[in-house]
């Protein structure tokens, strides 16, 4: 039982510091293209997203099949600072796909640009964040799956609740 209570810390530290980086990261990406994310993103992502899921990875149930394998102890281990920094870059490596081809549209206006059209302009209606918006939702949703699996002594979160 300890052994799990130890992988679930791990785990759950390990989705709140990812849940953490890709909302530094898309609003980073918002602000440099001169926009600003809304109020009411940042509850969305906190209340209907990133709640349930950590809920879930928190709440899970042990593997039936025993193992002699033990876990790492230490959230400062290579495999896991690797497995950590890995995500982060694909992460932001997705962002930065996503607004790439956001601007290559024909259509697509800067937040600086789109206040020449508008009457009352406001930085926090633009293309730029409300794709990283959505992307940033997918990737939340994402790595909450795929850190429930590999090779673990409990069962992936999903499975909890479906069974």
């Amino acid at each position: 039982m300890q052994i799990l209570k130890i992988k679930i810390i791990k785990i759950c530290f390990k989705y709140m510091g990812m849940y953490s980086i890709i909302q530094f990261m898309s609003s980073l990406l918002i602000y440099v293209f001169w926009g600003a994310p809304g109020q009411y993103q940042y509850l969305f992502w906190d209340m209907i997203i990133i709640v349930p899921i950590a809920t879930f990875l928190g709440k899970v149930d042990p593997k039936d099949k025993l193992t002699k394998d033990i876990p790492e102890k230490s959230l400062i281990s290579i495999s896991f600072l690797t497995s950590f920094f890995g995500l982060c870059l694909i992460q932001f490596t997705f962002q930065i796909i996503s607004t790439y081809f956001l601007h290559q549209q024909k259509w697509y206006l800067r937040p600086d640009e789109v206040r020449f059209y508008l009457e009352t302009y406001n930085k926090k209606i633009n293309y730029d964040g409300t794709v990283l918006f959505w992307v940033a939702n997918f990737q939340y949703i994402i790595v909450g799956i795929g850190i429930s699996f590999g090779k673990q002594f409990k069962k992936q979160f999903y499975i909890t609740f479906i069974c």
